[in-house]
């Protein structure tokens, strides 16, 4: 479950999807592997949404929009492909950042229905982008996001440690995780702690991994998602303090020792 759980929940992943009025892509991107295209439920006549009617008198003539297309068919067109966009990644939390220039761009905007498309994307037509390309100008985006928000948790956990609402020490918070009382837990995913928490959450550290121990953070991290809180693995640097978790409490619990 280890190696599973912390890939579900490293922060600093997400998508990038790259519209233009020819195609439409869909790329997920991880930290530790290459970006792979996910597949799109688009229908087969996706692109008549681009193309309208003109009748001279004698007979119906259809002829593509282009790139200053007419606004409304424009927004049809980015409705439909951000609906299989949010079909695609339905379940997931992860931030999507948008590739696509100009009046694509706004049309997409103003269709998304997405709570995590990024406000930051990339301003480019992304059929000149290799996959590789995206992969690389879109972990830019997400990786700034990211520390955008590690700076904004941090800020947080400062004034809730003040109120006793917040902590770094591992006893402590596998106590609360224990008791439902863990809002968000953020760990280090490089950590191999083993050892035993008992249902109370005392915390008994082992040397080595053995047959009955479990990674300390892991078993937390389970018992917070349990409870309806809130997980992620990032870098020990990117977390207050040294113990390598850290933990914003949704009520105070009795102080522990490390």
């Amino acid at each position: 479950m280890g190696p599973l759980l912390r890939s579900l929940t490293l922060a600093r992943k997400g998508y990038a999807v790259a519209v233009t009025e020819g195609s439409a892509r869909l790329v997920a991107i991880s930290a530790d592997v290459a970006a792979s295209e996910v597949t799109l439920g688009l229908p087969d006549d996706i692109h008549s949404v681009l193309q309208h009617s003109e009748n001279d008198g004698d007979a119906d003539r259809t002829r593509a929009r282009g790139a200053t297309g007419d606004k409304i068919e424009l927004r049809k067109y980015c409705r439909i492909v951000q609906d299989a966009v949010a079909e695609a990644i339905k379940g997931r939390e992860a931030p999507v950042v948008l590739a696509a220039a100009n009046d694509v761009a706004a049309a997409y905007r103003e269709a998304n229905t997405y709570p995590r498309l990024l406000e930051e994307g990339l301003d480019i037509n992304p059929s000149s982008l290799t996959l590789e390309e995206l992969d690389a100008a879109a972990r830019a985006v997400l990786a700034r996001d990211n520390d955008r928000q590690l700076a904004e948790w941090r800020e947080t956990f400062g004034t809730r440690l003040n109120h006793g609402r917040a902590s770094v020490k591992l006893n402590e918070i596998a106590r609360a995780a224990s008791a439902g009382a863990v809002e968000e837990m953020l760990f280090d995913v490089g950590d191999d702690s083993e050892g035993f928490i008992s249902e109370e959450g005392t915390v008994t550290p082992a040397p080595s991994a053995g047959g009955t121990t479990v990674g300390l953070f892991d078993e937390i991290a389970i018992r917070v998602l349990r409870t309806g809180g809130r997980v992620r693995a990032v870098r020990k640097s990117e977390l207050p303090g040294k113990t390598g978790i850290a933990a914003l409490l949704r009520f105070e619990v009795p102080r522990g020792q490390e």
